[in-house]
């Protein structure tokens, strides 16, 4: 058999199963022509090719995977293949899991966005909604931990702050292996400030892996993965809704510690190496 994680223009996993008349099993990770056109301000050459070959794998293809709902809403209605199967695929060289429970009755609350600096993650949103808890009167510090494109202009925003609020701000840069392990360890509060319809939402099992609460946008994909129980809401793409919602969080530390709890136990049972070995076996043994 063939199991291809399916990228832009490829017609490899078609061409090897169909000449040696095998299976072909795809997992399709997000709408490849949308992702490209946004990393790259235009849409890519020789497009008819791409879509063509694109549409003629997943319609030869005995199975897909997807990770939610509303990827294989997309990806029936490109192929018309009703063979799709739903798993999510943590990055599990970044998937720390911490055993112990955290307090969060500690003076200072810890928040963190942990990733790449990107237009859709939206971390000034996250920097606005931290402004909003030191005018309040909450003891916070937040770390931004990656890089990215958008790093210089959310430094930029961040210089022109008052003192008061930027002197709470750390950057790391990117951090990895047990640096990066520790300083989660300290962490409180995993924002995920913005996202797009589609995004895998990785940093939330990143983060309650280690026992974070987690505060995301109600998008499609996290609304299909995720409950109200498991993650704190709030209205995508909206600064009020944002503000509201992290200065409730931070004002309630025993809702942060129910909210780190639901999350961990959902994560830790549901989503490991040995599931998602069990789950691909399965997917690769089982007809139909």
């Amino acid at each position: 058999a063939i199991l291809e994680f399916y990228n832009i223009g490829s017609n490899i996993g078609y061409s090897i199963a169909k000449s040696q008349n095998i299976p072909l099993y795809i997992t399709y990770d997000g709408p490849i022509i949308e992702e490209y056109t946004f990393f790259n301000s235009a849409k890519p050459f020789f497009i008819r090719e791409i879509l063509a070959r694109e549409k003629q794998s997943l319609k030869f293809a005995q199975k897909i995977v997807v990770y939610s709902n509303p990827m294989k809403d997309f990806v029936i209605s490109k192929s018309n293949n009703n063979s799709i199967f739903i798993h999510q695929n943590v990055d599990f060289t970044r998937f720390d899991i911490f055993t112990k429970h955290k307090s969060f009755y500690t003076e200072e609350i810890n928040l963190c966005f942990i990733g790449s600096f990107l237009k859709w993650h939206q971390v000034d949103l996250l920097v606005n909604a931290f402004q909003v808890l030191i005018q309040n009167n909450i003891k916070a510090k937040l770390f931004l931990v990656g890089d990215g494109i958008e790093r210089k202009a959310i430094e930029n925003m961040i210089s022109q702050l008052d003192e008061k609020v930027k002197s709470k701000i750390i950057f790391t840069g990117f951090l990895d292996g047990d640096e990066l392990f520790e300083l989660k360890k300290r962490m409180h509060i995993g924002v995920m400030p913005g996202s797009n319809w589609y995004g895998a939402p990785n940093k939330i099992f990143e983060y309650g892996a280690m026992r974070m609460a987690v505060l995301a946008p109600s998008t499609p994909t996290i609304d299909d993965l995720f409950t109200e129980d498991e993650v704190c809401f709030f209205e995508w793409k909206n600064q009020d809704s944002l503000n509201t919602n992290l200065l409730n969080f931070c004002k309630n530390k025993e809702l942060l510690k129910n909210y780190s709890d639901v999350l961990h136990n959902k994560i830790v049972s549901k989503y490991s190496e040995k599931n998602t070995a069990i789950f691909y076996q399965n997917l690769i043994n089982t007809k139909g």
